[in-house]
């Protein structure tokens, strides 16, 4: 950890306070300078380990911004790259939609949302073709249902399809 932000994390709000004759309750400090530079500086961290590939501290670095302050766009934008890149793309949408309704218009916001999205189809699909035949042992029918969907094809699809043949299977 930085030493700058040691430093700003070892600063005591309340022993200052109290120095200077403020009578403010504990738990309701106001944010203070220190508390600004520790968001920047934490955000710049999560900022690194994500151009350096190290999604699990990118994503920690993210919380503990957001921790300080939960409408900071730019750490909710970089725990979505984080998570995405940490394999849980689902998760990485939600947020990302969430940002996107926010800020329509934010370009990065937008394109980091399709790639999500992307990501998340391709896993689904992955996911599909890793099973396709697990269901299909006693059943020829099964098989053949899963076989005709392409891996771009919606989960609901190929439930559908399966669900029919096991209908079909029980009335003949």
């Amino acid at each position: 950890m930085p030493q700058s932000l040691l430093y700003l994390q070892g600063l005591d709000k309340n022993a200052m306070s109290a120095i200077a004759g403020s009578s403010a309750e504990p738990g309701k400090d106001k944010k203070t300078e220190s508390d600004e530079m520790i968001e920047k500086i934490q955000g710049n961290i999560c900022a690194c380990h994500i151009k350096n590939g190290n999604w699990k501290r990118a994503e920690e670095a993210a919380n503990q911004v957001l921790k300080r302050n939960p409408d900071n766009q730019k750490a909710k934008l970089r725990k979505a790259k984080a998570l995405a890149g940490l394999g849980f793309a689902e998760k990485a949408v939600l947020l990302l939609e969430e940002l996107h309704t926010a800020n329509p218009n934010d370009a990065e916001i937008t394109r980091e949302l399709a790639k999500a999205k992307e990501a998340d189809k391709e896993a689904t699909a992955r996911g599909f073709k890793k099973f396709k035949g697990f269901l299909s042992k006693a059943s020829g029918e099964k098989a053949l249902a899963v076989e005709e969907s392409t891996e771009t094809e919606d989960v609901e699809q190929v439930t559908t399809k399966l669900e029919e043949s096991r209908i079909e299977e029980v009335e003949a």
